[in-house]
């Protein structure tokens, strides 16, 4: 099985290989749940509460529109909120909020089109957990500066419910095969998400579920470590990764 854990979708494939046709894709699969979604997550029970999500204002409407906040959860649609509307909004919102420095910060992520360094600092504290049972959050901005304490078992929490969809595609993939879990002998795991560790920690022979995608997750993850330390987050290497029949790595040239 491949299973590639991206960043908007994970997708897997059942391959047979050896036989005497060659290599045969059996089956394929996949789920628009992946890394953003986990980020979702952390943009909920961490940044959005700091952002005074969950508290009462003085006004008709009783609570902030949701929208305000789900808004958050991706870093690019928060563009969209700086408006004159959405500005009034706020305004009304703040003087009446029983969390107006909450509502305050909120206002400047939204000013100061916050997003996509608060996503940056959203991943770094995903990447930490990857390999911490707790990490710090941290994201400071001129105005603002916002802290918390991660712990990985809550995280693991929070996203259950992602893991269970992509649970239920790769069931899905191997129901299309006609295979079983027993009947795959190697999983090739690559993506980012793939570091998640309750995925890994649910791994072992014969499982049936995301611990069979999760298999042997060093096979792939070698290369993506590899790539990021040549590359600088950008994305100046367009080509991506190659390896030739020596196995060696190297990045392809621009075209």
């Amino acid at each position: 099985m491949i299973a590639d854990f991206g960043g908007g979708t994970s997708d897997f494939s059942v391959v047979r290989v050896g036989g005497p046709g060659g290599a045969q894709v059996l089956s394929t699969s996949g789920v628009a749940i992946a890394g953003d979604a986990f980020d979702a997550r952390l943009v909920d029970h961490v940044v959005s509460p700091a952002l005074g999500r969950g508290s009462t204002y003085e006004a008709e409407l009783g609570r902030r529109p949701p929208w305000l906040y789900s808004n958050l959860r991706r870093w690019h649609p928060l563009s969209f909120l700086r408006s004159p509307k959405t500005t009034a909004l706020l305004d009304k919102i703040r003087h009446g909020a029983s969390d107006p420095a909450g509502i305050d910060r909120l206002i400047h992520v939204i000013e100061d089109d916050l997003g996509l360094p608060l996503h940056q600092s959203i991943e770094a504290n995903k990447r930490s957990l990857s390999a911490s049972a707790a990490a710090p959050f941290a994201f400071d901005d001129a105005g603002i500066s916002l802290a918390a304490d991660v712990a990985r078992a809550d995280f693991d929490a929070w996203i259950a419910e992602d893991l269970a969809a992509i649970d239920e595609a790769v069931r899905e993939a191997l129901d299309r095969a006609g295979v079983t879990a027993r009947a795959v002998q190697r999983v090739f795991a690559t993506g980012g998400s793939s570091l998640v560790p309750v995925g890994r920690a649910a791994s072992g022979p014969g499982r049936d579920t995301i611990g069979l995608a999760m298999m042997n997750i060093g096979e792939l993850t070698w290369l993506q470590e590899w790539y990021l330390a040549q590359c600088d987050g950008g994305w100046e290497h367009e080509g991506g990764p190659v390896i030739d029949w020596n196995g060696n790595a190297h990045l392809a040239p621009r075209r």
